[in-house]
C-alpha cells in the first residue's frame, strides 16, 4: 500500500506538473545511439555511466522528451522500491516515518532533479545498505558487491569519489575491535577489486571505441583544471539543504542510543552526508543534494520514531524538536516555492519545461529540407535541433563554452576545414562577452554564411553555394 501512494505521488509530480526536460539528457545518449563516441566524437566532461543507460532506453522507447520523462518516473519508481526495501532490511519500526518524510520533501525539494543525480542518489543508497551488512555481518561478500556499487557511483559523477572511503574506514574500525588482520586483507582486496570492476569495462569501451585518451583527457584532466577554474560558472543555494541535513543529523550523532539506532548506523548516515557535499561542486545548485536525501530520510525516520517513543525524556524530544526546526527553517524557501509553483500551474498533463519551441522547430524543418541527410550542422542555440532537424554534429566541439573552444585558433581550424553546412547561433549567449567574441570562426561564419530566418538574437545560417 505504501508503496502504490508513493508511486501514485511521483506519477502526479513527474507528469501532472511542469516537467524539465534536461536536453542534454536526451542529445547526448541519442548521438550514441546514431554510432558517435562520447568524449571522442562529442565532448562530454563527466562519467558516463549514465549516459550508457539512457542510450540503451532510447533504442528501445526512440530519443524525446516524453521518454526522457518515462525514463525518470522509472528510476524514482526503482528508488522508492529499494528505499522501502532498504528500511525493512534495517528497521522495520522507521519504514513508515521515514517514507513519510522522505515523500513530503521529495519534490518542494528536488522537483526536477536531473538524471546524474537520481542515478547516484539510488547507488548511493545500495551502497549505504552494502556497508551496513558488511559492517554487521564482516563477510568479504558484502565488500565485493560494496566496491562495484562505489565503483558506478563514481562512473556516473566524478565529485561522488569520496565515497570510495567510506568502507575501508570502516574496515579501519573493525581492525581496532579485534577484527583479524587476514580477515581484514581479504576484504580490503575484494573491496579494491569491486571497485576496479566498473573502470575496466568502461575503460576497455573506449579503447575498443578508439576513445580511451579522450575519455581520460576529458572526465579526468579537464574537470581537475580548466573546468574546475571557470570562475563564470553560476553558484546556487544548495548549500542551505546541506546546512539542513547537517542539523537534521546532530541528534542522531548525539542520541543514537535514545533513538534506537546502532552506532554503526549513525556513523555510516553521517559519513556518506559528509562525503557527499562535494558533489555539489562546481555550481552548488540545490538540485545536487539529492545524491545524499534518501539517507537523511533515513536519518528522519528514526528522529521521528525517536520523538513519538515514550520512555525519551523531554530534553532528548526538545533535541529532536529543535533539529526538526532548523531543518524546516532552511529549506522553508523551497516548501514555498513548491506551494506557489503548485497554485500557479495546477495539476495536467503535458506541461513541459524545454529550451526550445516552434521556432526552433521551424528551423530543424528547414535544416531537414534543405541539406542532405550526411550534412552536418552545428548549434549553439538549443541541442534538441539535432534530434528535430535528425542531423548529426559537424564536429566534437557542440557546446559553446570558453575552456573547450580554446585554443581558438586551432578549434576554428576545425571548423573551417570541414564546415557545417548550417549553423544555429544565438549571439545573446551569456558566454560571448565572456571572451568567445574573440573566437575567430565568427568572422569566418559572417563572410561565408547566410542568414535564413530569426528571432531576436537566435539565428540560422547557412554555407553559401
Amino acid at each position: 500500500m505504501l508503496y502504490l501512494v508513493s508511486l501514485l505521488w511521483i506519477t502526479a509530480n513527474i507528469y501532472f506538473l511542469p516537467f524539465h526536460v534536461w536536453t542534454a539528457g536526451v542529445i547526448y545518449p541519442w548521438f550514441m545511439t546514431k554510432g558517435l563516441t562520447l568524449y571522442k566524437d562529442i565532448i562530454w566532461l563527466r562519467m558516463p555511466f549514465d549516459m550508457f543507460l539512457l542510450s540503451a532506453w532510447y533504442r528501445l522507447f526512440g530519443a524525446s522528451g516524453s521518454a526522457y520523462q518515462l525514463f525518470i518516473w522509472v528510476m524514482f519508481g526503482l528508488l522508492v522500491s529499494i528505499f522501502l526495501w532498504v528500511l525493512k532490511r534495517i528497521d522495520r519500526k522507521i519504514v513508515y516515518p521515514a517514507c513519510i518524510f522522505f515523500l513530503v520533501f521529495l519534490f518542494p525539494l528536488f522537483l526536477n532533479v536531473e538524471v546524474g543525480e537520481l542515478m547516484v542518489g539510488l547507488l548511493v543508497l545500495l551502497l549505504f545498505f552494502l556497508i551496513h551488512q558488511y559492517a554487521l555481518t564482516n563477510r568479504p561478500v558484502w565488500a565485493l558487491a560494496a566496491g562495484i556499487c562505489a565503483g558506478f557511483t563514481v562512473a556516473t559523477k566524478q565529485n561522488t569519489i569520496f565515497v570510495v572511503l567510506i568502507l575501508p574506514f570502516f574496515q579501519f574500525y573493525l581492525y581496532i575491535r579485534k577484527q583479524s588482520m587476514s580477515r581484514l586483507m581479504r576484504s580490503s582486496f575484494v573491496y579494491v577489486f569491486g571497485l576496479t570492476v566498473p573502470f575496466i569495462l568502461i575503460g576497455v569501451y573506449f579503447f575498443f571505441r578508439g576513445a580511451l585518451y579522450d575519455f581520460l583527457y576529458y572526465s579526468l584532466y579537464t574537470v581537475v583544471g580548466p573546468y574546475r577554474n571557470f570562475t563564470l560558472l553560476d553558484h546556487g543555494d544548495g548549500l542551505y539543504i546541506e546546512f539542513a541535513y547537517g542539523i537534521l543529523l546532530l541528534p542522531c550523532v548525539f542520541l543514537w542510543k535514545q533513538l534506537g539506532m546502532q552506532r554503526k548506523t549513525a556513523i555510516l548516515l553521517t559519513l556518506f552526508v559528509v562525503a557527499l557535499i562535494p558533489s555539489l561542486l562546481p555550481s552548488y545548485l540545490s538540485y545536487r543534494t539529492f545524491t545524499s536525501f534518501a539517507l537523511v530520510s533515513v536519518a528522519a525516520g528514526y528522529l521521528i520514531r525517536g520523538l513519538l517513543h515514550k520512555k525519551n525524556t523531554a530534553w532528548v524530544r526538545l533535541s529532536i524538536v529543535c533539529g526538526f526546526i532548523g531543518y524546516m527553517t532552511l529549506v522553508s524557501r523551497y516548501m514555498s516555492a513548491y506551494n506557489g509553483f503548485v497554485r500557479d500551474n495546477g495539476f495536467h498533463r503535458e506541461q513541459y519545461l524545454t529550451d526550445w519551441g516552434d521556432f526552433e522547430k521551424r528551423m530543424a524543418v528547414w535544416i531537414n529540407e534543405n541539406t542532405h541527410k550526411q550534412d552536418r550542422i552545428i548549434s549553439y542555440g538549443s541541442e534538441m535541433i539535432y534530434l528535430l532537424s535528425d542531423r548529426l554534429p559537424a564536429n566534437k566541439y557542440t557546446n559553446f563554452t570558453p575552456f573547450i573552444l580554446e585554443p581558438f585558433v586551432e578549434t576554428t581550424k576545425v571548423f573551417t576545414s570541414n564546415p557545417p553546412a548550417a549553423i544555429v547561433f544565438d549571439w545573446a549567449h551569456p558566454d560571448l562577452p565572456r571572451g568567445l567574441s574573440t573566437w575567430p570562426f565568427l568572422a569566418y561564419m559572417r563572410e561565408n554564411y547566410r542568414e535564413v530566418m530569426r528571432m531576436d538574437a537566435l539565428v540560422l545560417y547557412s554555407k553559401n553555394k
